[in-house]
């Protein structure tokens, strides 16, 4: 039992080694192009958020719910059935606009991810790679979407907040297995795989995400405690920085525990 231990630990702490050994000054394209990302991603709903802030200023509805049936019967039936359809219109504008939004933020993270990602893993970058993640990625962005959709109509509204944190939890673990795997496969069917050994090769993956998870709380608790001017920036670049390391240590940790999972079917 003792000799297992030593063996887990050693196992563990030559995935870390391993990881930090391949850290090259692509690090910094990668940091850079997650800043991008997530500048270009934020961007996208501010000025999403601006503009239907504006249109519904030009429709110019009361604050108050109780004053809009007031407002609708003092305009009169004609100019009251006009401002209701403009009202339909403003919803639909803001139900497909928030979609398309959405869609642009996953193309996106299908664009940098996956260069980020082949940075990471030493993947030779080509149009059929970035395709081929793109796809994946919407796939798999819609799968968590539609339990994320389940969870909000199902799920009791006093328990939603949980059931989103564990959904968010196992979507990270799932994630950071899928993607290397797929940049070694490159085939749709990486979902399947890293379903199966993020399954049945959990106990390898347990320690690592806990400490991952527990370093990254320590992080943002200490940045917490920022308080000067532009100290978001500062906490942001941090974060980026840390999930730049992590990949590394991920990539590494899901390569060694397919090979435990290859070794183990074929006996």
């Amino acid at each position: 039992m003792k000799k297992d231990k030593i063996g887990f630990i050693k196992w563990n702490n030559n995935i870390l080694v391993n990881s930090f050994r391949k850290i090259d000054f692509n690090i910094l394209l990668i940091i850079i192009l997650d800043s991008v990302f997530y500048l270009t991603a934020a961007g996208s709903f501010f000025l999403w958020d601006k503009f239907m802030k504006a249109r519904a200023t030009a429709i110019n509805l009361p604050a108050d719910p109780n004053e809009i049936v007031n407002t609708l019967t003092a305009l009169g039936p004609e100019k009251a059935q006009q401002l209701a359809s403009e009202v339909k219109s403003y919803f639909f504008l803001l139900i497909f606009s928030f979609i398309a939004v959405v869609i642009l933020v996953i193309f996106l993270a299908g664009i940098f991810k996956s260069v980020i990602w082949a940075k990471t893993t030493k993947t030779k970058i080509s149009l059929k790679f970035m395709s081929g993640f793109l796809l994946l990625n919407l796939i798999w962005t819609g799968f968590w979407a539609a339990i994320i959709f389940l969870i909000s109509y199902i799920v009791n509204p006093g328990s939603v907040q949980t059931f989103f944190l564990i959904a968010f939890i196992v979507a990270v673990y799932f994630t950071n297995i899928l993607y290397p795997i797929f940049m070694r496969r490159q085939k749709l069917n990486s979902m399947g795989t890293a379903i199966k050994i993020g399954t049945a090769k959990i106990h390898l993956f347990v320690l690592p995400n806990l400490i991952i998870f527990l370093i990254l709380f320590i992080l943002i608790w200490a940045a917490g405690k920022l308080t000067f001017n532009y100290s978001f920036f500062v906490t942001a670049f941090i974060l980026i920085t840390y999930a730049a390391l992590v990949r590394y240590c991920v990539s590494e940790l899901a390569y060694k525990a397919e090979m435990q999972y290859r070794k183990t079917k074929t006996l």
